[in-house]
């Protein structure tokens, strides 16, 4: 067994070393190419402000905040202990893909202390309330026009969340670039 040791002393010191150091760079690039795909850079907005993101304008038009104990939150069927938040933003596709189409986009609302998210909730599937979209806007981001359209985010949030809201808007060839429109 010492003979053998001693014959192979420099290999076993090399697995020793090796082993570790390639789980080690494997985890490094795994880590980076999930920091990459998050949406972890805002850029933040302010309410007032345009903003030009992905090859594309994005104006914030309008924000309501509907109760769940309001009249108007009882028509909508909102559920108990809940808000329903209304975005409107006005979406100009200025920049097209290869195939002539705006970029996909996914949004969120996210509660804000200061410039760190505390929460965030994705757009409401419209089977949790009974509240419908306005006529002649879009609910989700859209590549069927290229022309310039409203896009009406629904948002349930509880009640308890604060009036520090944003609009995150990804697009994943941006990534982790995203845009933070401040409510």
């Amino acid at each position: 067994m010492k003979r053998w040791l001693r014959r192979n002393f420099l290999g076993l010191i090399a697995i020793v070393l090796l082993v570790p150091a390639t789980v080690a760079i494997t985890f490094a690039n795994e880590l980076g190419s999930y920091d990459r795909s998050r949406a972890t850079e805002a850029i933040s907005v302010a309410a007032a402000d345009p903003a030009d993101y992905a090859g594309t304008g994005w104006q914030l038009t309008d924000v309501r905040r509907i109760p769940w104990g309001s009249d108007e939150g009882a028509d909508a069927g909102i559920p108990r202990g809940t808000d329903l938040v209304l975005v409107t933003v006005e979406v100009t596709p200025d920049r097209l893909d290869a195939d002539g189409l705006p970029p996909l986009c996914i949004v969120r609302l996210d509660e804000m202390d200061g410039t760190s998210v505390q929460r965030s909730w994705a757009n409401a599937s419209s089977d949790l309330s009974d509240y419908r979209a306005s006529e002649g806007v879009e609910s989700y981001c859209t590549r069927e026009t290229v022309d310039p359209y409203l896009l009406e985010s629904i948002f349930l949030v509880p009640s308890d969340a604060s009036d520090e809201l944003a609009m995150g808007v990804q697009v994943e060839q941006e990534l982790p670039r995203y845009l933070s429109l401040r409510l």
